[in-house]
């Protein structure tokens, strides 16, 4: 079970249980983050855990036409080795357009940043409850502008729901 925690306003830290994941170069081994992708046909939302891979934050949410920039200089930043990219499927389990374009993108980003793992995680529902975190925002008192802040921050809320049910299942962490 995740614990949410509001630090302010339309952001959120999500607490996990799992241990520390090292990584060994060189034979030194150091911790590393993971980093969730919610992918869209617009923007890109992204979370990135902490060192222990224990605590999920949503992080930023970035056009789509800027994540390889983006991504160049964040995984070397932030010492990501892992990438959970939300795998967007119907309530039923199908596949829709929407899967193929994320497919694509998925194949396109794992060919050019060949060093950080890459992992699907089923994403139903992480959209409604990433918006559903954000109700806070009063819309009578929201102009037009903070509207769409507010839905760019729901990507990046949605890569943090990805990246924490993927850490939770215990796939990202030393007890695989």
């Amino acid at each position: 079970m995740a614990i949410i925690v509001y630090v302010k306003a339309g952001e959120c830290l999500i607490l996990s249980s799992e241990q520390p994941f090292l990584v060994e170069i060189n034979g030194s081994f150091f911790m590393s983050r993971a980093c969730g992708l919610d992918v869209g046909d617009r923007w890109v939302g992204v979370a990135i855990s902490d060192l222990t891979r224990t605590i999920v934050r949503p992080y930023t949410t970035v056009e789509r036409d800027e994540l390889d920039a983006f991504l160049q200089e964040t995984i070397a930043k932030e010492k990501i080795t892992l990438m959970v990219v939300g795998l967007p499927k119907t309530m039923s389990g199908t596949e829709s357009d929407q899967t193929k374009r994320t497919r694509e993108a998925f194949d396109a980003l794992q060919s050019r940043f060949s060093t950080v793992e890459w992992v699907w995680c089923d994403e139903r529902l992480s959209s409604r409850c990433a918006a559903s975190m954000g109700k806070h925002v009063a819309p009578h008192k929201t102009t037009k502008d903070k509207m769409a802040n507010e839905k760019r921050k729901e990507h990046a809320r949605a890569a943090a729901l990805i990246l924490d049910s993927y850490l939770l299942s215990g796939r990202g962490s030393l007890d695989k």
